[in-house]
C-alpha cells in the first residue's frame, strides 16, 4: 500500500470521530452559531460517507497490489464499527456536559 493511500484512509476514517470531538467540543462550552444537535447530525452522514470513502480507498489500493481477498474489507467494517461506537459515546460525554452546563446555569 502506498504511504499516501494508506494515511488517506486512516485521515478518512477517523475525519467522523475527530469532527465530533473538535466541534461538539468547542460548542459546549461556548455558544457559537452551530447547535449542539446540528453537529451530531453532522456528524453521522459523515460516517457513512467517510466508510463509503474508505472503502474505495481500500478497493483501488488492492487493485494495484492485484488482491482478491475481501478480508481487508472485514477488518474496515470492524474498524468503522469501533469509529461509529466512539463517536456515539463522545457524543454522550459532550451532552452530558451541556445538560450540566445549563443545569449549573439555572440554579
Amino acid at each position: 500500500m502506498e504511504i499516501f493511500g494508506a494515511i488517506l484512509f486512516f485521515a478518512t476514517i477517523v475525519l467522523p470521530l475527530l469532527f465530533q470531538i473538535l466541534f461538539g467540543s468547542g460548542i459546549i462550552p461556548f455558544n457559537r452559531k452551530i447547535p449542539f444537535g446540528v453537529v451530531c447530525i453532522i456528524s453521522v452522514p459523515l460516517w457513512f460517507g467517510a466508510y463509503y470513502l474508505g472503502a474505495k480507498i481500500l478497493s483501488h489500493q488492492l487493485k494495484q497490489i492485484n488482491s482478491h481477498d475481501g478480508m481487508p474489507f472485514v477488518g474496515l467494517m470492524i474498524y468503522m464499527s469501533l469509529i461509529a461506537i466512539a463517536t456515539v459515546i463522545t457524543m454522550l460525554i459532550q451532552l452530558a456536559f451541556k445538560y450540566k452546563k445549563q443545569r449549573q446555569g439555572c440554579r
